[in-house]
């Protein structure tokens, strides 16, 4: 997926998807939200990614946006330290 397909998609222009995508920025509230509704995303995994800076979250994006995935692998949530007590979490089990 191009910057410009994703800012299509979700409501941004080509210079904040590569900001998105690159970890130079983090999305605002709406756009955030519009992120996860347009590309079903796990909310918890989204807000995990989130919390965690815009590096990670860039990174998550590219796993699960970019390249036309919405779930992620076990390795690939332990990778970037999503979905884990360590990561402050407050999900149980």
């Amino acid at each position: 997926m191009t910057n410009k397909e994703f800012g299509d998609r979700v409501g941004c222009d080509t210079s904040m998807a590569s900001y998105l995508r690159n970890g130079k920025r983090s999305p605002g509230t709406d756009l955030f939200v519009d992120i996860i509704l347009t590309f079903e995303l796990d909310p918890v995994e989204a807000m995990d990614a989130y919390r965690l800076g815009p590096e990670v979250f860039s990174t998550y994006l590219r796993y699960t946006v970019f390249r036309y995935r919405t779930e992620l692998t076990t390795d690939e949530r332990t990778e970037l330290g999503i979905g884990t007590v360590a990561a402050g979490t407050d999900r149980v089990g």
